[in-house]
Parts: C-alpha cells; structure tokens; sequence
C-alpha cells in the first residue's frame, strides 16, 4: 500500500496512478504530464511496479522500431490471471 502520508514520493505514486486511470500510458507520457525527469520516473513506475499496482500488459513500437511499455493499473482480474495455473508445456507427451 501507499502510505497516506504526503510526501513529495507518495503524491508522484498517486499522480501517476490518477493518470493511469485514464487508460494505458508510455513512460514517456507519464513524465512528460508530471513534469519530472527520467530517472525519477522510472523509479516511481518500479516502486508502483513492485507493489503491485501497475503492469505492462502489451508494448508498442517507438519510432526507432524498438518496443516501448505502455504501463497500465492492475486490475482483480488481472490478478487472478496471474494466480490461475500455467499450462505445462515442457512436459513430455504422453503415448
């Protein structure tokens, strides 16, 4: 959880979260909107990241031809997609 207290940190995360609700965004977005420098918005979206709010779900493709995240708010399905079972596919095939 964030912590309601109101730190410069704690109002960035909250930012980033409100602009997310609007849909999936590229980094690029979210720090050209909140007005920080790069580094400092990768550390936000990986805090974000690592407590579990946020999720790349797809990529797109930046102008350069290379694959950009396009950060998105996770969702109790989306949770509950990641808790469900994985396929075995290394398994060998049965006779």
């Amino acid at each position: 959880r964030i912590c309601p207290m109101p730190t410069r940190l704690n109002q960035d995360l909250h930012r980033i979260l409100g602009l997310l609700r609007d849909g999936p965004k590229t980094a690029h977005k979210l720090q050209f909107a909140l007005g920080r420098k790069a580094s400092r918005e990768s550390c936000l979206l990986m805090t974000l990241h690592r407590q579990g709010h946020i999720f790349s779900r797809c990529c797109v493709t930046g102008p350069k031809g290379n694959p950009i995240n396009r950060r998105e708010l996770r969702t109790p399905s989306d949770r509950r997609e990641e808790d469900a079972p994985a396929l075995n596919t290394t398994s060998p095939e049965l006779p």
